[in-house]
């Protein structure tokens, strides 16, 4: 059974037709993949061209310059990729009918593990005829045209010259090999917010820059995003790059992630409206300010253990004890039970009662014993308790 499934993925795509000169405008088409198995898993995504299609005419969103129509992504247990297809046939490609599926393979069982989506089927239609004029041409317009050339050329060149021509625009700063969060920083420090894209390139550190969108050093249009693509995490991702694909950080939610540590842990204030990546910022104190939670153990099944072997396992663990006699059972001073019961996954210093029936003693020492009482605080009152304990003495 196939790990992965590939929702929201259309039937078909509407194609502009081409311009006098045979240019197909793009068209794109976005899928939504899913890691439907039992753990975070490595996927390939292709594309299959269908009926006469050629794999140069496409293109996923992320994937590298040399094998533009095919890119690996790192899926989250459970989590979701976003998946956009651009679809730009040559100039002068024969009209007809065309499609193409998306296929996502499994890396670790690439023969059998893989999900093929529906065709999405396409049409290019042929370049419009020209026809001759029938008229001479209108000279005159070309007279006039050259004059309000002149005269706005000499307009825009004179208020530059007078420093009115707008602003600089900011160039793309060099962050190739640095990590994902800092990089991104540093656009959003010249006024740019980001997109990231993850590959897996061999060799390459994780979370580091592989590519940019513009290469360093090129200008950066007023309002425009750069797209950084980074190195693939070898495992679970703890940083909030990973987490919205193809979404744009705006400058200001990047500072304010970086001052955080872009933090995993703070995806829930995190939404996307629009393809744009929007901040709570209330959500985000909340977050910030939340008391940690208690480390987890594993509590084992304690039944059959003698109570100085219990009471040690359960010191080392960091679980308090509480002791309650009984006398139903075999009386050989072995847990009959405890409460919670084993095995369970319990908050660290929490109280775990045992219930057992002691082996019988005579003497002024079990006198002694039978009237100890564990206060609340730290206690160690016999020589099998070997930490701290919590808990209460509780007579039959």
């Amino acid at each position: 059974m196939p790990t992965f499934q590939i929702s929201d993925a259309p039937t078909r795509l509407e194609m502009q037709p081409p311009g006098p000169d045979g240019t197909i405008p793009p068209g794109k088409v976005g899928f939504t993949v899913r890691n439907m198995g039992p753990r975070a898993q490595t996927g390939r995504i292709r594309i299959e061209p269908q009926s006469g299609a050629d794999a140069s005419w496409f293109a996923i969103a992320g994937a590298p310059d040399t094998s533009p129509s095919e890119v690996e992504k790192e899926f989250d247990f459970g989590g979701n990729e976003a998946v956009e297809v651009t679809v730009r046939p040559p100039k002068g490609a024969p009209a007809g009918k065309y499609g193409f599926q998306l296929k996502v393979t499994a890396e670790q069982d690439p023969d059998t593990d893989f999900v093929t989506g529906p065709t999405v089927a396409f049409d290019l239609a042929a370049p419009p005829v020209v026809d001759a004029p029938k008229k001479s041409f209108p000279w005159w317009i070309l007279a006039v045209a050259a004059v309000l050339i002149l005269v706005v050329g000499g307009a825009v060149a004179f208020f530059v010259m007078r420093g009115g021509g707008g602003k600089d625009l900011a160039e793309m700063p060099d962050v190739l090999q640095q990590r994902a969060e800092a990089a991104a920083m540093q656009v959003a420090t010249v006024g740019h917010g980001v997109t990231f894209t993850t590959v897996r390139q061999s060799g390459a550190t994780e979370l580091t820059v592989l590519e940019t969108v513009p290469k360093a050093g090129k200008k950066l249009a007023e309002a425009a995003n750069a797209t950084l693509t980074i190195q693939a995490p070898n495992a679970a991702c703890s940083s909030l790059v990973c987490s919205f694909p193809g979404a744009v950080f705006p400058a200001d939610v990047i500072t304010t992630l970086v001052a955080e540590g872009f933090d995993v842990k703070y995806a829930p204030a995190l939404s996307v409206a629009d393809g744009v990546v929007a901040l709570d910022a209330a959500r985000l104190d909340a977050i910030k300010n939340a008391a940690p939670a208690a480390p987890q153990v594993n509590l084992p099944d304690l039944k059959g253990k003698s109570v100085a072997d219990a009471v040690t396992l359960l010191g080392g663990l960091g679980l308090g004890v509480a002791y309650n006699k009984v006398s139903s059972g075999s009386a050989n001073g072995l847990v009959q039970r405890s409460d919670p019961a084993g095995p369970v996954r319990l908050e660290q210093g929490s109280t775990v009662a045992i219930f057992y029936n002691p082996v019988p003693c005579s003497g002024i020492r079990c006198g002694v014993l039978d009237r100890i009482e564990i206060i609340d605080g730290p206690v160690i009152w016999s020589p099998f308790m070997t930490k701290t304990m919590k808990g209460q003495f509780v007579q039959p």
